[in-house]
């Protein structure tokens, strides 16, 4: 009966463990998506600034206005940005 117990027990501690090492993965990859997305906004905010100086307070604002934008209007930006050929992968 003991050996059946402990039969049982090893599947049940490998799921643990393998679920608990997909979480710590999904949480590295989510911070490292996040500092790729801040890389490529500062790239892209610099670069045009580069190019257009007198432009720095029109990008400051729409920086600023980004969080408010709904999900319909950040989808279709989104759709046009994949459509140009840009991506970050």
């Amino acid at each position: 009966m003991s050996r059946r117990k402990s039969g049982g027990m090893f599947p049940a501690i490998v799921l643990a463990v393998s679920l608990f090492a997909s979480s710590v993965t999904a949480v590295l990859m989510t911070g490292m998506y996040s500092r790729i997305q801040f890389h490529v906004l500062s790239s892209v905010c610099s670069e045009i600034l580069r190019a257009h100086p007198e432009m720095e307070k029109a990008v400051l604002s729409s920086l600023k206005n980004l969080k408010c934008i709904p999900d319909q209007r950040r989808m279709e930006m989104y759709c046009w940005i994949m459509a140009t050929g840009h991506g970050i992968f």
